[in-house]
């Protein structure tokens, strides 16, 4: 007896979600396309793709990899050799002397400290090289 009417709760139940989804395909304006999760590069094939010329070119991808695609506002050197593990490539033994010779070019410039770590970002300069070197001037 027990599962007999736990078993016609079941058969309602079900009756009923058929119900609401026979009328949602009758009216297909009510029924929203589902939409798919937006696929991000990965820092392998986003070095891949874009050839960096040295070392110090790779960081400054890796630094704008990281704002525009990761979405992080300022970079410390620990997420930029993390970027470089994360892309398989062998990080430089001293990134601190990457970052600065990209500070001298005027690619990046020191931003607030996060975690009590020196952190910085991309210029608008840095940003223009990385745009003319992907080809979207």
């Amino acid at each position: 007896m027990k599962n007999t009417n736990q078993l016609e709760k079941r058969i309602s139940s079900l009756e009923q979600r058929v119900s609401v989804l026979e009328k949602k395909l009758e009216n297909p304006n009510s029924v929203k396309p589902v939409v798919g999760k937006k696929k991000i590069l990965s820092e392998r094939e986003y070095l891949r793709d874009k050839k960096p010329a040295s070392i110090v070119e790779k960081t400054l991808f890796l630094g704008n990899y990281l704002e525009e695609h990761k979405g992080i506002d300022s970079f410390t050197a620990e997420d930029l050799r993390n970027a470089f593990r994360a892309a398989c490539e062998p990080y430089p033994s001293n990134i601190n002397d990457n970052i600065n010779k990209n500070i001298r070019k005027g690619f990046f410039m020191e931003d607030a400290p996060k975690e009590d770590k020196k952190a910085w970002v991309l210029t608008l300069t840095g940003e223009k090289l990385v745009r003319e070197k992907l080809g979207n001037k």
